[in-house]
């Protein structure tokens, strides 16, 4: 009975291949039939161990599909595929039996001479069964039947002795020679699965080969390697046996480490520790003792306690001079310091794995490539390109990655500003996967790096950026693209225009969201300085309060006084104050000038507690002409009302500048201050001074007032004689005629206290005689009349 199934159907473009399994019942007994067709003749052959079973059997093709030929299995088959320098390879191998027979094989023939012969076929058959070929058996005769006189002859295969499972029996010597070998390859190979089967077959059929011992250690590193947790017990059983059986072998500390971290994996830590020890105590400085201290790593490492097992990582990768254990070390601590957001320092270890032992990374691509991703992630552009480029001169076209790894290939070459090697990676992504759904997204990016790199034609340059912004409108490249624009401008001297389409952006912000305030300013500021230098201070402070230039721009003295000149004391005393702030200490100079500036544009401000301030710092540091700065502090006494300030600065002004017609105005403050105290001696000391400037400097600012401030407090001080002079030059003087009669009259009574009759009648007739009429003049005929009584 046949019960054919079709089960895997394997479809490939390069060349077409067919890989078919069926499936049927014989006699009750399972088999299945595998068929592999090719447009094109290969080679398949068998691979048999030393008592004649095929172990595997191998399909040679020059060419490779384009789709990935994936691993697959039923009860009878392994199926594995792998791609080489020569081509593509199918590996068949058995879990029960199989026989591998050409399509132009005669079920009558020899099977061994038809495969010879064929060697090269379109289809090729694998029968897997569990003991009998399927319809090749004989058949047994019925009882009645027709006996005719035809001869076939047939000769049946012979064989000699036989062991207790039927097996035949080799007495040549050295049989497991090949066999050993064939199973070391697959060691090296990493076939570890194959390599248990085939040590595990060597064992059974030779018993006692002197490959003994090298065969269970490499049997033990295979479990190892692909250990689950129901190989557990059998690994610590065969290490224990092997421990015991070869304790003065080299590669003991290397058992004892299995026996170590089998334990640790099976939860029990304190037999785990003991082999640890051992190898720390009895095998120190021995290779495998530094790869301890990485495992022991892992272990502290899963108990939560980082730090221990970050030294320990230190400590192997410090110590250690294999290159192989290093690298481990390396990477386990690249891994954690990833983990503990430092990507940084791991990027430094995994550099120093790819620069010393690129074949390391390469163990396993696919976590190799998701480093990179990571790697990609943190910005980490240095060894996330050295680590692709590995991966992509290791890779081929037909890999499922390969697509992946040529894409960020691109983008690493990108990031490291290798524009000649990004656009050809881009291309190339482009035109291999024309329809991946990462083709916009490297579209995007080679637009991007196209515009970075362009021509030095500025319009065309221009033109490009424009182009790009309204292909990517309302996107991160739109905004690139706008404000690479903008840079190009400024770059080019083109203020005016950055200014301009900055306005533009300012209008559609909700489309366009870069940040351009940089060029902005910077423009602004330049077209500010043009201002200054052409002695334009108005436009120029147009662009600096527009654009609120708050940054020193290299022409800040020129700027203070075009603010300060058109009463921008506020704009004034923020730049002292930026100049201020940026310099250093040891320029002197400049700091007394920015000091000045602060407390001139302050002071007219009317901020006297500012100003008083920095009039104290100023005179500290021992500048020179600070006189003025007496007459900022007198104002600021009188405006915050503060007599004793006033009367402590007009000393200093008297002092330092003592004709300076400045001082004219103080004077006259103080005289007022004096007559409200009622200070006469104080009113007469100014009056005096305020007379004697104006006198030197042919001044008349405050006559007739301080004339008659001063004969007053000279009348009430008693002293008529200098009330006398005064109102005498005062009548010397361009007056008018009302302060004339009054300086009359004042004088005749001066004179009259004095007692000179003569000098009073004289006086008070003057000021009778005068042609105007005033108040004073009728004191002054009063006055007359008592002096003629």
């Amino acid at each position: 009975m046949r019960i054919p199934l079709i089960v895997l159907i394997l479809l490939t473009n390069v060349f077409a291949l067919e890989v078919m399994i069926n499936s049927g019942i014989e006699s009750k007994k399972r088999y299945s039939v595998l068929h592999i067709k090719s447009e094109e003749k290969f080679n398949c052959k068998e691979l048999k161990d030393g008592f004649g079973e095929t172990t595997e059997v191998i399909c040679l093709f020059s060419k490779i599909p384009s789709n990935k030929f994936s691993k697959s299995e039923n009860m009878f088959f392994k199926i594995f595929s792998e791609s080489t320098q020569n081509g593509f390879v199918v590996r068949i191998r058995p879990k029960h039996k199989i026989h591998l027979y050409p399509k132009m094989y005669d079920i009558k023939g020899d099977a061994a001479n038809t495969i010879e012969q064929a060697q090269y076929d379109y289809e090729w058959n694998i029968i897997g069964f569990e003991e009998n070929i399927p319809y090749l058996q004989e058949e047994e005769k019925p009882k009645s039947s027709i006996n005719f006189p035809i001869s076939i002859p047939y000769e049946y295969p012979r064989v000699g002795a036989v062991d207790v499972v039927k097996r035949p029996l080799f007495f040549e010597e050295g049989r497991d020679v090949p066999l050993y070998l064939k199973a070391k390859n697959f060691m090296e190979n990493e076939q570890y699965e194959e390599a248990i089967y085939e040590i595990d077959g060597i064992l059974e059929g030779f018993e006692n080969t002197i490959f003994k011992r090298e065969l269970l250690l490499n049997k033990l590193r295979a479990l190892h390697k692909i250990a689950t947790k129901d190989d557990f017990d059998d690994i610590v059983e065969l290490a224990k046996v092997w421990v015991k059986n070869y304790p003065s072998d080299d590669h003991v500390a290397e058992v004892l480490l299995i026996l170590a971290d089998t334990y640790a994996n099976m939860g029990f830590s304190t037999e785990s520790k003991y082999y640890f020890d051992r190898i720390f105590l009895e095998h120190e400085g021995e290779k495998f003792e530094k790869l301890a201290k990485v495992y022991d790593g892992d272990q502290y490492m899963q108990k939560g306690n980082t730090q221990k097992a970050l030294d320990r990582y230190k400590e192997a990768l410090d110590e250690t001079q294999d290159i192989e254990i290093a690298s481990i070390a390396a990477t386990r601590l690249g891994e954690q310091y990833l983990q503990r957001d430092n990507p940084e320092l791991a990027s430094e270890y995994y550099k120093k794995v790819v620069l010393a032992n690129p074949e390391f990374m390469l163990k396993n691509k696919d976590e190799t490539f998701e480093l990179v991703k990571t790697l990609f992630e943190k910005e980490q552009y240095e060894v996330a390109l050295m680590l692709v480029r590995l991966l992509f001169d290791n890779t081929a076209r037909s890999d499922e990655d390969y697509s992946d790894i040529l894409r960020y290939r691109g983008m690493l070459e990108d990031e490291a500003g290798n524009i000649g090697e990004a656009l050809d990676f881009y291309e190339r992504f482009l035109a291999e996967f024309s329809l991946s759904r990462f083709r916009d997204e490297v579209q995007e990016r080679l637009d991007r790096l196209k515009f970075a790199s362009d021509e030095d034609n500025i319009s065309r340059r221009v033109e490009h950026l424009d182009y790009l912004m309204d292909e990517y409108s309302n996107s991160p490249l739109s905004n690139e693209a706008f404000l690479k624009k903008v840079e190009i401008l400024f770059e080019d001297g083109n203020y005016s225009e950055v200014l301009n389409i900055s306005k533009q952006s300012k209008k559609a912000e909700d489309n366009i969201t870069v940040d351009i305030d940089n060029y902005i300013k910077r423009s602004a500021q330049n077209i500010a300085k043009e201002h200054i230098k052409e002695d334009n201070c108005k436009e120029s402070m147009t662009y600096v309060l527009e654009y609120n230039l708050s940054e020193p721009f290299g022409f800040d003295r020129e700027l203070y006084s075009c603010a300060f000149n058109y009463a921008f004391y506020d704009f004034a005393k923020e730049v002292a104050k930026r100049n201020l702030d940026n310099l250093e200490d040891k320029n002197f100079e400049e700091k007394i000038f920015w000091l000045k500036a602060k407390e001139e544009s302050a002071f007219k401000n009317r901020e006297c507690d500012v100003v008083m301030k920095l009039i104290d710092d100023i005179i500290s540091l021992g500048a020179e002409d600070v006189s003025y700065l007496n007459y900022h502090a007198f104002e600021c006494s009188k405006i915050v009302g503060d007599e004793d300030m006033m009367v402590e600065y007009a000393s200093r002004i008297k002092e330092q500048s003592p004709k300076d017609l400045r001082n004219l105005s103080v004077f006259k403050e103080m005289v007022q201050a004096a007559l409200k105290r009622n200070d006469n001696l104080m009113a007469i000391n100014y009056s005096e001074m305020i007379m004697e400037i104006q006198n030197d400097k042919n001044s008349t600012l405050h006559t007739p007032w301080v004339e008659f401030t001063a004969i007053d407090a000279y009348s009430r001080a008693g002293k008529e004689d200098r009330a006398i002079e005064i109102s005498k030059e005062l009548l010397e003087k361009d007056i008018s005629g009302e302060n004339r009669i009054r300086a009359l009259y004042l004088q005749g009574t001066m004179s009259q206290k004095l007692g000179d009759i003569n000098q009073s009648r004289a006086a008070f007739q003057r000021c009778v005689d005068q042609n105007t009429t005033s108040p004073w003049k009728n004191l002054c005929a009063d006055g007359l009349k008592i002096v003629d009584f």
